[in-house]
């Protein structure tokens, strides 16, 4: 069950919106933790977020990581612009 909700909780990984969602994070960040990062150093650290992050469940491992290495190749076309 734990796997499954912490699947869960990552879906927007996958998503093809995910760059409102970074955004929406990167509010939090700031906002609630005090992290305050500059546009390169912001995107270097959801580069790195989204390519060490796995899923736990197989749905999550064979089905939404497919989805979430799109977002992925964004990150790094991004940073490499």
């Amino acid at each position: 069950m734990k796997k499954i909700i912490c699947d869960a909780d990552l879906f927007h990984l996958t998503r093809t919106n995910y760059p409102k969602y970074e955004k929406a994070l990167r509010l939090e960040f700031e906002k609630y933790l005090g992290l305050i990062f500059t546009d390169e150093e912001w995107q270097m650290q959801n580069n790195d977020f989204l390519k060490n992050h796995q899923y736990f469940t197989d749905y999550g491992q064979n089905i939404l990581a497919k989805f979430k290495e799109a977002n992925v190749q964004l990150a790094n076309d991004f940073i490499k612009n």
